[in-house]
Formats: C-alpha cells, structure tokens, sequence
C-alpha cells in the first residue's frame, strides 16, 4: 500500500516542533511518505502580524486568515505540475501525485488547517486530516472530512467549545487538552510531555485503525457459527442494527425492497438485532428471523443478536463506530426530534460519542471494505440508496 502524509504548518510553527515531529517520525515509522510544505516563510510578515495583533478581534482575524490562505494557496499552486500533482520540496523525484497513493493523510497546525481544507477541497483531494489546533475557517469548505482534532481550552485563538460543536457535526474525532494553549501546552513540563504522551498515542491507534477494513472482523451466524466478513469482500454492504418491536421496524421493508433491487450488482445487506434500545429486540435469534420473514420476507442475511454499545459490544460496531461517528438526528422529522429529545433526558451530552443511538443506524461499506457512511434511523432510504449506487458505480 502506497502512503503519503502531507504537513500544513501553522505561522511560527515546523515540523521540528514536538506534536509535528513526532507525528512525523511515527508516520514514516509506518510506511509513510513525507511532504513538508513550505508557504509560511514566503507570506508577507505583515500579514502574520495583523493577525497576531488582532487575536481579540474575530472578525478582523477572519479577513485577514482568508488573506494569509489565498496567498499560501498561491505559493502551493506553484508547486503544482497539474491537477492534484504537487512537487515534494528537496528532492529531485519530481511530482507526486495524489491520486498514485492507496493512503493520504494531511497534518495541519493552526492556520495550516484551514490552507489544508481550502486546497484539498479545491482539487478534490480525498484524504484523512489530523488537525492540531484547527481555526473555524477550516470546515466551511468542506461537507465530509474524516480526522481527529485536538484543541487547549486555554486556546486564545481558537475557542474549544466552538471547536467542538463543529466537530460535532462532522464525523471528526475531537480531543481538548486541559490548560492547553494554542501549541497544546500548559506552561507545566511535566504535563507537556504527558500531554504529548497522549495526544501521539491516540493519533496512533487512529493512523492504524486506517488500515483496517471490516475484512478484519468476523461474526457469529444464528446457528452460533463464526463467518469471516471477508467472505463479502468486492460487495458493497450496509451493515444495520435492528430490532422487532420499535417504531422504525417497517424499515425492513424498505431494506428488502433495496436488497432485491441492487442485490444482482453486487449489494449485500447485513442485519444484527440488538436488544439494547428499550428491549425492543426480544426472543432468540431463530424466533426474531421467523418475525422478519414472516412478516417482512426478507431474504438478506440476518445474524445472531450482539450488543452495539458498552461492555460486551460487537468488535465489528466497535470498529464502524470508530471509522463513522454520530453526526446528527434529521430534526426536521418528528422521529428526529422525538429522538433527540428522548436521549437528552438520559444524557444532555449524548450527541458528543460515537455511540449507537437506536435501532436501525446504518452503515454503507465499499467494495474494498471501508466505511463510507453512517445513518441514523431517520434518514431517508432514498439518500442511502443514492449513496449505494454510486459505490457499486465505484
């Protein structure tokens, strides 16, 4: 497999200083190529100034970011030979093109994650981002962008909770660092290097788990069986936890009516009943198959009941959780608010994990075993069906 990592740093900042460099030295350590990109040292001082001398001023700040990030766009066009070919700085192998590498990762500090997500989104590059201190301008261009976060809550320059929130509504990973300042520092040596610790082995079970698809996994039949989901491999899969007794199990009929259409082309659905939403999931496997095919003539395999949350959870959920977070009910419908307000009741912080939330949440996985997709119960099956069509197109 062919890896790259591409560094956007912020103003003042290299790969020479701690959180870069050693995300840097664990990446080559896995296989990675490394782009260092260079536009900091060219932009005028004048506008780095007007930005530290504003940190109090957001809008100001606003206008003259945009400011900095045209003029670094600029300076990385130049390295560009075509399309979403760029040149590596110091070496004399030419252009590297994006497109050649099966992994992209793109590692920004500060203001380097809005120059991150504004050229990535301009030439359509696919890629994971791990973003150090990331400002709110870096998600406003971008709709879907799969990565991690981390922010100080003593950042004077990006505010964490605002950090957060956006997070939220992304399928972003998103860690705060205590006392952290906009380097995720503390001023406390002793809490810098566990800081640091911590922030690099959480980017490291992260940058592993990239590698891993759900081939890795394998589950347990009705019959109390195991099957290997590599037996599905080059099919595209949505993946479901399901339930007999809830409001959202007419949805079977829908997932049938799906089946039958794209099955011929390649499209597999993968149904495991959960009783963990209000007991809505009750009596064995056998009798639960018996109800969805007497009442819904599903023909897509159904497996042994599993837990998707918590103590005993499904090692395949636990991995669909980590790749695909909770993004949101459709609170435009009367089940997306009902939803919504039922678990706030419980957990006012509920929408913050990557969690299952109920019945039917579904995951989309392509042909070569990775998740592409995660939908709450509320989402429409035309949106899911619009989404599997372009991966069996894939």
């Amino acid at each position: 497999m062919k890896k790259i990592a591409v560094f956007f740093p912020g103003i003042g900042y290299s790969t020479e200083r701690p959180l870069l460099y050693y995300t840097k030295k664990m990446l080559i350590g896995y296989g990675y190529e490394i782009v260092e990109l260079d536009y900091a040292t060219r932009i005028d001082a004048g506008i780095t100034k007007e930005i530290r001398d504003n940190l109090l001023n957001p809008q100001t700040v606003k206008n003259v970011v945009l400011k900095y990030v045209g003029e670094a766009i600029r300076f990385l066009e130049d390295q560009l030979e075509k399309g979403s070919c760029i040149k590596k700085q110091s070496t004399a192998k030419g252009a590297v093109c994006f497109e050649g590498y099966d992994r992209v990762i793109f590692v920004s500090k500060s203001i380097g994650s809005v120059v991150d997500t504004v050229f990535c989104s301009k030439y359509g590059i696919k890629a994971e981002h791990i973003f150090y201190t990331p400002i709110e301008q870096a998600f406003q261009l971008m709709k879907n962008i799969d990565g991690l976060a981390f922010s100080g809550l003593a950042d004077p320059v990006a505010k964490a909770d605002n950090i957060r929130e956006i997070c939220g509504h992304h399928n972003i990973e998103f860690y705060s660092v205590s006392g952290g300042n906009h380097s995720l520092e503390t001023g406390n040596v002793q809490a810098d290097i566990k800081n640091l610790s911590w922030i690099i082995s959480n980017v490291d079970d992260y940058v592993t788990g990239l590698d891993k698809t759900v081939y890795d996994y394998e589950v347990e039949t009705r019959g109390g069986g195991l099957e290997k989901l590599s037996d599905h491999r080059g099919r595209v899969l949505l993946i479901v936890n399901t339930a007999t007794g809830c409001g959202f199990t007419p949805q079977y009929r829908a997932l049938e009516e799906l089946y039958e259409r794209y099955s011929k082309d390649g499209f597999e659905i993968l149904d495991f009943p959960c009783n963990q939403f209000m007991n809505q999931a009750p009596g064995t496997s056998e009798e639960i198959y018996s109800f969805c095919t007497s009442r819904y003539a599903i023909s897509f395999p159904q497996y042994a009941k599993i837990h998707v949350n918590g103590d005993g959870q499904s090692k395949l959920f636990e991995y669909l959780k980590s790749r695909k977070g909770f993004t949101g009910f459709d609170t435009s419908t009367q089940d997306g608010r009902f939803l919504d307000r039922k678990l706030k009741e419980t957990d006012p912080d509920y929408a913050n994990n990557s969690d299952i939330k109920w019945n039917f949440t579904k995951f989309l996985v392509d042909r070569r075993g990775h998740v592409v997709e995660r939908y709450e119960p509320t989402t429409d099956i035309s949106v899911i069906e619009g989404d599997v069509r372009r991966c069996l197109d894939d």
